[in-house]
């Protein structure tokens, strides 16, 4: 009995950390691992079961589908990672090099998310592989599992967000969650809940 509560307590765990890691490529998969390993962990486990009513078998399988739910959604926002891009490496070096001039195109955040939460092959087809800014809050300044750095800004909707992925930290240390920023890059689509900007840089005030 305490061997299989330590080997579910180790279960656990790594679940969570999971869910830690997943933090940096998507906020909207880490509670498909909390609850993965809630259902897991015997004291909170122990607890659902007796306010939910829930048998063993049903805890189990609940827990392994977040949990792979979870994990194939981090694969899937790998594959959408930066270095794996399909858009070209030139495209990606033109952001770098190019100096926004005169009219540069400037979308607020809530407009972008509200566009590809309506209609996802409309959105493509107007945004996908342009370079425009992008208006907003900061929701959270961060570092994916790959270490790259990245800045969140909130969308129209709670868990809507654009995900702006930079090439160096240059910017970002003076940035905070509140503040309002315009940042400019490449839209690659989106991901889940999130439109993906990359090769991206703050614009001067």
């Amino acid at each position: 009995m305490k061997q299989n509560t330590s080997v579910r307590i180790i279960i656990a765990v790594i679940v969570f950390v999971c869910g830690l890691a997943s933090i940096g490529i998507n906020l909207v998969l880490m509670p498909l691992f909390v609850f993965s390993g809630l259902l897991i962990l015997p004291v909170t486990s122990a607890y659902i079961s007796q306010a939910l009513k829930m048998s063993y078998q049903v805890k189990i399988a609940l827990s392994i589908l977040f949990f792979i739910t979870g994990f194939i959604g981090m694969g899937v926002l790998a594959e959408n990672h930066p270095s794996d891009s399909n858009i070209t490496s030139k495209q990606a070096t033109d952001v770098k090099q190019e100096q926004p001039k005169e009219a540069v195109i400037s979308l607020m955040a809530e407009s972008l998310t509200v566009s590809y939460d309506e209609n996802e092959v409309a959105a493509d087809n107007n945004y996908k592989g342009k370079l425009f800014a992008v208006e907003g809050i900061v929701e959270s300044i961060g570092k994916d599992i790959f270490d790259d750095p990245y800045v969140i800004i909130k969308g129209h909707n709670y868990g809507y967000n654009v995900q702006c992925y930079f090439t160096s930290n240059k910017g970002l240390e003076s940035l905070a969650k509140g503040q309002q920023v315009n940042i400019y890059g490449r839209c690659y689509g989106r991901s889940i809940l999130s439109v993906l900007m990359k090769d991206c840089r703050i614009l001067d005030e």
